[in-house]
């Protein structure tokens, strides 16, 4: 999926009222395990090593009057591994995904980790569609009347 930053100032107390006003949301909670050569995640009973991989360049689009970046990297399964490298670190990290409504193709995402935001961006398969714009952009307007932003 393809992420997309914008400069939001946006800080810990703004997920309570996220969770409170948009009815669609998920939180995810993973263990992570990061280690010079990629990162781990427990899978079922497996630890199962990625990579952070990057399909195509970063680029600047603009939705409405709205500068946004694209990133196109994705995790990458490089396969099982049976030892944690001596070298790690374990982050736990929260992950809440909100979305305008049930069936709607974007969605918010904030990763939070020691209750600190670490990052946040819109996500969605393909924004080249003029109705996914649209629909962007409305909720980008949800987001700030909710935040105050």
């Amino acid at each position: 999926m393809t992420k997309y930053y914008l400069t939001l100032n946006i800080n810990y107390t703004h997920i309570n009222k996220l969770v409170k006003k948009l009815k669609e949301h998920t939180i995810i909670t993973e263990k992570i395990i990061l280690s010079n050569d990629g990162f781990i995640k427990k899978e079922y009973d497996k630890y199962i090593k990625y990579a952070l991989e990057e399909e195509e360049e970063s680029e600047k689009i603009y939705l409405d009057d709205l500068e946004c970046y694209t990133d196109h990297s994705y995790e990458k399964k490089i396969g099982e591994v049976y030892q944690i490298p001596l070298e790690h670190v374990l982050i736990h990290v929260k992950k809440y995904i909100f979305k305008p409504y049930d069936k709607s193709l974007i969605q918010f995402v904030i990763e939070t980790s020691n209750y600190k935001i670490v990052d946040y961006y819109f996500e969605n398969k393909n924004l080249k569609s003029f109705e996914i714009k649209n629909e962007f952009i409305s909720f980008l307007s949800d987001l700030r009347n909710i935040l105050y932003i």
